[in-house]
């Protein structure tokens, strides 16, 4: 093999690397919004329960205090059911691994010598391609996914900020 066609191989394998680690580091932001997204969820829901319990005595609240209180009922509202949305299953192109890997090795290892390198780049295009489409996917639903969880987390602030106002507003009634 010539020292071009090395340098070439090493590249196209150098390639296939980054992408095998761009895919990796792209799965892992995905968990780690899935995480975030628990995190608003749970606390969202906690929060929940702790206006419940204040809305037991209605008869007992001032317009104001209803008001507060039933907006942070809202906000909650909307952080579990953007927190949930994060979940919401997408289609996205699989990595070339194993199955694809195996198809396009069985098949070139039939090829005669003289062709093989010729093949031997083309299925390294096709891998590249397939890679950069699944990554390009799961790119596509982390911001998806980071855009809820922002929603989540945003309406969690605002209705804690609204559950806080209305226990003060209570202690200095």
């Amino acid at each position: 093999m010539s020292d071009t066609q090395e340098l070439r191989n090493k590249l196209r394998e150098r390639l296939l690397d980054d992408f095998r680690q761009e895919y990796a580091d792209a799965v892992e932001t995905w968990r780690a919004l899935e995480t975030k997204a628990q995190v608003s969820i749970t606390v969202g829901g906690v929060f929940l329960a702790a206006t419940f319990a204040f809305a037991r005595d209605l008869d007992k609240l001032d317009s104001a205090q209803k008001l507060l209180l039933s907006s942070a009922i809202v906000l909650l509202v909307v952080t579990v059911l953007c927190g949930l949305a994060v979940f919401h299953v997408v289609e996205i192109q699989a990595p070339p691994l194993g199955t694809f890997a195996q198809v396009g090795v069985f098949d070139i290892l039939k090829k005669p010598d003289g062709e093989l390198q010729g093949y031997l780049e083309r299925f390294s295009q096709d891998q590249a391609t397939t890679w950069r489409s699944a990554i390009e996917g799961v790119a596509a639903a982390n911001n998806r996914k980071a855009d809820w969880v922002w929603r989540a987390q945003l309406s969690l602030v605002i209705a804690i900020t609204a559950t806080a106002a209305f226990t003060i507003y209570r202690l200095v009634q």
